[in-house]
């Protein structure tokens, strides 16, 4: 198993229900990674660390948070690596996200 880090930004659904309450800045939370296999489109789900640094810009609202995500997997690099697309489970509320680059551990 690897250990994979990654930057990311996250819509969180609905818009405007929760905001950034979610994922409150500078706590950590267990959640579910849900990504894509490049080549084959199957869904591979992995148990994942997220945490709100706080790493934002003026342009991001409410709806929008940059996290770091901590996960562990085979070939995570085959279902979530820069510019792709994710699915975040947070109990009972899910957060469509883009990796926006890799952090070294």
């Amino acid at each position: 198993m690897t250990r994979y880090k990654v930057q990311a930004l996250l819509t969180l659904d609905p818009p405007g229900r929760h905001g950034s309450a979610l994922l409150p800045l500078g706590q950590t939370r267990r959640t579910v990674v849900r990504g894509q296999h490049h080549q084959t489109h199957c869904s591979q789900f992995f148990s994942a660390l997220a945490t709100n640094n706080g790493e934002g810009s003026p342009w991001i609202d409410d709806d929008h948070v940059i996290v770091t995500i901590v996960f562990y997997g085979d070939d995570p690099r085959e279902y979530l690596d820069i510019g792709d697309s994710f699915s975040l489970l947070l109990g009972d509320d899910t957060c469509r996200g883009v990796v926006s680059r890799r952090l070294f551990v």
